[in-house]
């Protein structure tokens, strides 16, 4: 993708945009397909998440470390959360490596409201 722009938009009863089937529906179904090796650059995103009351406006880009494609992905983003500035960066392993039987990796670094969250952490795919 390249000068994408997303709207995400939540309401109060989860349904939401971004998601194949509405909450509470029966079987998982297989979703829409998983993007394996997401490279934009400066994506614009609205988000409206009204259920956790949260609004996002800014840019957002994902790929490959430099240097790293095969072990890192990095996801980057800057823009206004609730009206306040904020940044982040989310670095993990490799997309195309994602497998149900092993964890998915990742570190997380946010700031906004003179706050700075970091995380590690990693997810065992579903």
């Amino acid at each position: 993708m390249e000068q994408a722009t997303l709207y995400l938009s939540r309401d109060e009863n989860l349904r939401a945009n971004w998601q194949l089937n509405d909450p509470g529906t029966s079987g998982l179904g297989t979703g829409p397909p998983l993007i394996r090796d997401p490279v934009d650059t400066n994506a614009r995103v609205h988000l409206d998440d009204r259920r956790r009351h949260l609004q996002f406006e800014g840019t957002v880009s994902a790929g490959d470390l430099p240097g790293q494609s095969s072990r890192l992905d990095c996801d980057q983003g800057a823009g206004k959360l609730n009206g306040r500035q904020a940044n982040f960066t989310i670095n993990g392993d490799p997309l195309a490596t994602v497998a149900p039987e092993q964890p998915y990796r990742f570190e997380f670094t946010e700031s906004s409201s003179g706050s700075r969250l970091n995380a590690k952490g990693d997810a065992t795919p579903v």
